[in-house]
């Protein structure tokens, strides 16, 4: 697979991820620029202001009003789609494979001590 076909799969995670959210989609190139690969343009919905008024920062990021923390996921999401349609999407043709979250945990709780009796009953 080509740097362009990559680059090209990348562009799309992030076009599908805004479009799932209904972003007004925006421009895509797959021409290098002089910091990335690629780039695509999106709108997002815009934060409802009269809730953004209620907002108080301090406060843990749970207790925000929702469609504030639902805008802020939105936003990861879609930053996060290129990557993850990547590594989902384009075949691993050269070199060893990187190990799955699960190989890697078993390989960690190898490194681990074994647990005595008194951790096996909870104490």
């Amino acid at each position: 697979m080509s740097e362009q076909q990559r680059t090209c799969l990348h562009e799309a995670g992030h076009c599908a991820m805004a479009r799932a959210w209904h972003w007004t989609p925006g421009p895509v190139t797959v021409v290098a620029g002089s910091a990335a690969a690629g780039c695509t343009g999106y709108q997002p919905v815009p934060f409802p202001l009269d809730v953004v008024a209620t907002l108080n920062p301090s406060m843990p990021f749970m207790l925000w009003p929702e469609p504030i923390r639902t805008r802020l996921e939105s936003d990861v999401l879609v930053l996060m789609a290129g990557n993850i349609s990547e590594l989902m999407l384009v075949p691993v043709t050269e070199g060893r494979q990187a190990d799955s979250a699960a190989d890697s945990a078993a390989l960690l709780l190898r490194e681990l001590p074994p647990l005595g009796d008194q951790d096996r009953a909870g104490r």
